[in-house]
């Protein structure tokens, strides 16, 4: 009973700080400026979202991205290798 109490507690806590943080705005960076669409490859810009004139775009450059791709790409051999 006690730990649940405690538990309440920390929950109220965690909220009440939550509802006085701002989302940060992401910076609108030079290179981003001319940038068209959801989606663009910008080696320069190492950073996986840029904030462009039109809204947010995914930088198709940045390592999470090939870190996610080579992810994908090695769960479709292993379900393909599986599948077989």
């Amino acid at each position: 009973m006690v730990a649940l109490g405690f538990e309440w507690r920390s929950r109220l806590a965690y909220l009440k700080v939550a509802s006085r943080t701002k989302p940060a705005k992401f910076p609108l960076l030079p290179a981003a400026q001319k940038a068209r669409g959801p989606v663009g490859f910008w080696p320069s810009l190492p950073v996986l979202l840029l904030r462009t004139a039109d809204g947010y775009a995914l930088n198709l450059a940045s390592t999470q991205v090939g870190i996610a791709g080579l992810y994908s790409a090695g769960f479709a051999g292993l379900w393909m290798w599986l599948v077989r």
